[in-house]
């Protein structure tokens, strides 16, 4: 039995578009093709090269809503916890990438040709349905900035990526395989870089990332041999307003943040006062005659308690005489023990004496654990109560 494992790319390609060379420089435009070069040959005889033109993102009118696996939130969720982020899962594993005509760089970063945006919804901001366009459009407009809604394109390699199921340690071919055969086992994802806000409404758009793509989602115009700009810039070069096609978007609203952070985020220190963890123990009455001046009581400890709570001393200058008391009668019930002919002594034990093999406390030279846990009542207290969970359990 294998152990099950979860692998992250972050791009992958098939097909002719795995082919591709020319590495993606990130920060500046792409050329509109990618150059691809294919020879055939017939019965061992070599034809001449050809040129291939792959489909980039202005050949590209829609993503077929199948493709969507999963988003999250869901579409409709009134609070989603305002700490994670919202994402998008295709069932083909290199969707993001499919268009994109450019290869990975040396570091492994490739601009995906979609992205995911999420936008508040405010004045200024519209989702509407197509007119003259092919698909529904995203308008973002002033009061709304574009600048404040819309991420960084020079950053959308980080935010997309591939899931793969397999076994742990799987190697580049064991991969290759899981990808060729078992699409069940993989899936891609675009996730958005926007710190949500609690209680907020958002709209949430796969959107093209090139401005080729924009255009011909528009309706509009594209010049074949123009070089693939993004579809907007960012910083103080963000438009003052923008219009988007969209592939597919859903609604959600956020909540409160739920994560381990904000819940330690809302702790406040709190100067406890002496009584916290603990609580008085009359000892006035303990069935042994003790002198009417006597401190009323002690404090019980519990279990948790202040860090640095001091405890009270005992005996003290008014209980030296009950502890006086107690011994006496704890080591004449208890010395009986010893003579198995003598006449019993009804008292109270001796807790730990079987452990220790003594039969009185209080009589050693240096004071033990046992003369502390029978002469101190808030440790016979808990002995007590111990005594008692061994005898009904």
């Amino acid at each position: 039995m294998s152990d099950a494992s979860v692998v992250f790319l972050p791009w992958v390609r098939q097909g002719l578009a795995a082919r591709i060379s020319v590495p993606d420089p990130l920060k500046t435009a792409l050329p509109a093709q990618a150059p691809l070069t294919v020879t055939l040959a017939v019965n061992s005889v070599e034809a001449p090269p050809v040129q291939v033109r792959l489909f980039g993102p202005a050949d590209v009118l829609g993503i077929d809503p199948r493709q969507v696996v999963r988003t999250e939130p869901p579409a409709g969720t009134n609070d989603y916890e305002s700490n994670d982020l919202a994402a998008i899962e295709f069932d083909n594993p290199d969707l993001p990438w499919l268009f994109t005509p450019a290869a990975a760089d040396a570091q492994g970063r490739v601009r995906p040709w979609i992205v995911l945006v999420v936008v508040r919804v405010q004045d200024g901001v519209r989702l509407r349905a197509p007119r003259e366009e092919p698909l529904p459009v995203l308008e973002i407009a002033p009061p709304a900035l574009p600048g404040a809604e819309l991420p960084d394109l020079s950053e959308s390699w980080a935010w997309a990526h591939a899931q793969l199921g397999t076994h742990e340690n799987a190697t580049e071919d064991e991969l290759r395989t899981v990808l060729a055969s078992r699409p069940d086992l993989s899936i891609s994802r675009l996730i958005s870089s926007r710190l949500l806000a609690p209680f907020t409404d958002y709209i949430a758009c796969v959107v093209p990332a090139f401005e080729s793509g924009r255009r011909v989602g528009l309706g509009q115009s594209v010049d074949a041999g123009a070089q693939l700009e993004p579809a907007w810039a960012s910083g103080a070069n963000a438009p003052a307003n923008i219009v988007l096609p969209v592939y597919y978007s859903w609604r959600f609203r956020t909540g409160a943040r739920e994560d381990f952070e904000s819940l330690v985020a809302r702790l406040s220190p709190r100067d406890f006062s002496d009584t916290v963890g603990r609580r008085p123990l009359d000892i006035t009455a303990p069935g042994f005659p003790v002198p009417p001046a006597m401190t009323p009581a002690v404090m019980l400890e519990g279990a948790l308690q202040p860090v640095g709570t001091r405890r009270d001393p005992f005996p003290d200058s008014t209980t030296t005489v009950w502890r006086d008391q107690l011994q006496s009668i704890v080591n004449s019930a208890n010395a009986q023990s010893i003579d198995a002919n003598a006449e019993p002594v009804l008292g109270p034990p001796i807790y730990g004496r079987w452990i220790a093999g003594r039969h009185e406390v209080g009589k050693a030279p240096a004071r033990t654990w046992l003369d502390e846990l029978n002469l101190d009542p808030r440790e016979r207290v808990v002995a007590a109560l111990g005594t008692r969970v061994i005898q009904e359990q």
